[in-house]
């Protein structure tokens, strides 16, 4: 599945934890299915479409044991580069997961998010928006912002990086 039709999906502000420098982008997490107890963990290889580096991936929850999960990947629309996707299920409600993503047999990155409760709070914070990758300062500013508001989640959608199918760089730049 392309990675728009994910992203359109739904979107939850995460703020990635880089363990060090790689050769991916991302990871991001994004819902396609029940937020408390699914997730998946999306990352970009550049110029890997042809020969996708073997990944692993591991998720963890906070205090508990990490599990392995199965991952796929595809082309990213016109360009040479792989997106990468773990799909995790059978996740604890409201709790902190760490996913580690190892690539070509190494760590390369971690992401630490948390699931939606299944009990619901009226101070539930969700941040919306969409079309948003004009400029890089434009972009940076708004995620600083909505993530100022502690969202528990980003709804986004539209044209989300104007790659436009042909500037496939930009969705790299927006992850």
């Amino acid at each position: 599945m392309p990675i728009r039709l994910l992203i359109l999906s739904a979107v939850t502000l995460l703020w990635p934890i880089f363990l060090h420098a790689s050769d991916i982008v991302g990871p991001i997490a994004v819902w396609q299915d029940d937020p408390c107890t699914t997730a998946s963990i999306l990352w970009i290889e550049p110029h890997g479409a042809e020969h996708p580096a073997a990944a692993a991936v591991e998720v963890k929850p906070e205090g508990g044991v990490g599990m392995p999960v199965a991952t796929a990947a595809n082309r990213l629309e016109k360009s040479k580069h792989a997106v990468h996707r773990a799909k995790l299920s059978g996740l604890k409600p409201g709790t902190v997961h760490t996913v580690e993503v190892r690539q070509g047999g190494k760590n390369a990155v971690a992401i630490r998010f948390r699931t939606a409760s299944d009990i619901f709070s009226p101070n539930l914070r969700f941040v919306t928006g969409g079309d948003m990758y004009h400029k890089r300062e434009w972009l940076d500013a708004m995620n600083a912002r909505a993530g100022a508001e502690d969202p528990v989640f980003a709804l986004l959608g539209g044209d989300l990086a104007y790659a436009n199918n042909s500037n496939p760089k930009r969705w790299l730049e927006w992850v």
